[in-house]
């Protein structure tokens, strides 16, 4: 793990650490030439069944547990981890445990030091998993609008319109989580208006749902060759989030840890 910068650091081939495309967290990467074992003339590869994983597992747990020298992991991964991503059926380093083998040129493996999980890249481009520019979410945002909002990251190289009309669902369920009266998108960023949202914040809203609407039906702005105005969108949300729940939850945490006496006298000054 190494210190956390202040702007997002996207993943590269030619840094030593950044934000991991799998956790997200600005963490050292270790990098790995990866080498080819061929299987023979006439072998294909065969994948093993779920229960074939399982016993090659249980195997090597118990090997681990005896005291015996685990070989299944090159690094200093947990076993625990190693065996999640076995059965998750995703990359994961492991030894090649006396197969012969070639070099594969133009290719590295970046283990993440954080969660251990492998990005796969060919030459300078990231093949695996799939790429995700925009910021990391707000990590006060609900967990059913950041699964919208990790999609649009995935989505945003092949379409920046579709990754713009997921933003816009997101901005309605953020509505939606935070109990916002109103039929239509515009209704309720109306109602947060009159109950004191920042034009700011109002700006954004708006923002969103106009971009968006016209992601979804094509008009005045067509965002299929706009790839920097979706950018801007996963911005957005962030600061919307960062508004409406991270704020306001700092502030909460500060003023209940002021001692009870003064707080009751804040609620009895504010009841005048």
């Amino acid at each position: 793990m190494t210190d956390i910068p202040e702007k997002y650091t996207p993943p590269s081939v030619e840094r030593r650490a950044f934000h991991c495309p799998h956790c997200r967290v600005f963490a050292r990467q270790l990098w790995y030439v990866p080498c080819a074992a061929h299987y023979g003339r006439q072998d294909a590869p065969q994948l093993p069944s779920s229960q074939e994983i399982e016993n090659l597992l249980d195997r090597q747990g118990r090997s681990l547990a005896a005291g015996v020298a685990f070989t299944g992991a090159v690094h200093t991964v947990a076993f625990k981890r190693y065996a999640e991503l076995r059965r998750q059926k995703r990359p994961v380093l492991s030894s090649l445990e006396g197969l012969d083998g070639e070099k594969l040129e133009n290719a590295w493996f970046s283990c993440c030091d954080h969660c251990y999980e492998v990005a796969i890249w060919v030459w300078d481009r990231l093949v695996w998993p799939p790429v995700r520019r925009a910021s990391p979410p707000n990590q006060d945002m609900p967990s059913e609008i950041q699964k919208d909002y990790e999609e649009a990251s995935e989505i945003l190289d092949r379409s920046p319109r579709g990754a713009a009309a997921l933003l816009r669902l997101s901005i309605e369920n953020l509505c939606n989580h935070l109990d916002v009266s109103g039929n239509s998108l515009n209704d309720k960023i109306a109602f947060l208006v009159k109950s004191g949202l920042p034009e700011q914040i109002q700006q954004a809203l708006d923002t969103v749902r106009v971009i968006g609407n016209n992601a979804v039906h094509p008009g005045q702005i067509d965002l299929q060759d706009d790839r920097d105005t979706a950018e801007t969108l996963f911005d957005l949300v962030n600061l919307i989030v960062d508004s409406m729940i991270s704020r306001p939850r700092q502030i909460s945490k500060l003023f209940n840890r002021l001692p009870e006496t003064a707080r009751e006298g804040i609620r009895r000054r504010d009841a005048k």
